[in-house]
């Protein structure tokens, strides 16, 4: 990610995260498509493997709304932290950058 400044930042970890979850919602999709289209099967081992694929499938739903929810919750701490701090943050921004130009230089 660019470090240009923070809304560009908080942009690319939203698309990001909008990106993972529309993957996360896509396998779940296909996986339930996938238990329908085994629906007929009458297999002992058939049946564990979709009943174990609908658990893993909740637990992964699941996930991705923790996931969701974390990362709103950090984007309003971090967006709290700065326009409480602002000139706090813009030297921590300032120091880390001299630093980073630094070790770059060096290389």
């Amino acid at each position: 990610m660019a470090l240009q400044n923070g809304r560009t930042n908080l942009s690319e970890f939203q698309e990001t995260k909008e990106q993972l979850v529309e993957d996360l919602k896509l396998v779940a999709a296909d996986a339930e498509e996938l238990i329908r289209a085994t629906g007929g099967e009458v297999a002992e081992k058939t049946r564990e493997v979709r009943e174990r694929m609908k658990v893993v499938l909740e637990d992964a739903r699941q996930a991705c709304v923790r996931l969701e929810e974390q990362a709103a919750e950090g984007m309003r701490a971090t967006d709290r932290v700065i326009r409480d701090n602002p000139y706090a943050s813009i030297g921590i921004a300032l120091g880390a950058g001299f630093l980073i130009g630094c070790l770059l230089k060096r290389r």
